[in-house]
């Protein structure tokens, strides 16, 4: 896949968090982030990775997908009201470090992975 139309994909995801950030629509803001973060690793090529992994042994591209995995799982707390996230309120400082954290993964794709 080419990197622009990586972009193309993502771009009105990240443009569309930005914009319920600034009205004031954190959760909103951050599942918008999340979807940018879906179509992300639709294009990448990170193996999968297991909380047994030991971590030292992990190669670069298992420990960009901790990364993302983290930051996925972080940024689903705001699209779920399951038992555990269903008191989950997020800050405006969180969700701009999530919408951040999902456009800076986009920098690190493997080209050849686009």
């Amino acid at each position: 896949m080419d990197r622009q139309f990586a972009l193309h994909r993502v771009q009105p995801h990240r443009v569309h968090a930005r914009r319920l950030l600034h009205d004031g629509e954190f959760d909103k803001a951050i599942g918008s982030a999340r979807q940018a973060m879906e179509r992300i690793l639709a294009v990448t090529n990170w193996p999968q990775i297991s909380k047994n992994d030991d971590l030292h042994q992990r190669s670069q591209a298992q420990r960009w997908r901790a990364i993302y995995k983290a930051a996925f799982d972080q940024a689903s707390g705001a699209e779920h009201a399951d038992e555990v996230t269903k008191d989950f309120s997020y800050s405006r400082g969180e969700a701009e470090v999530l919408i951040g954290i999902a456009a800076s993964l986009l920098c690190v794709v493997p080209a050849s992975s686009m």
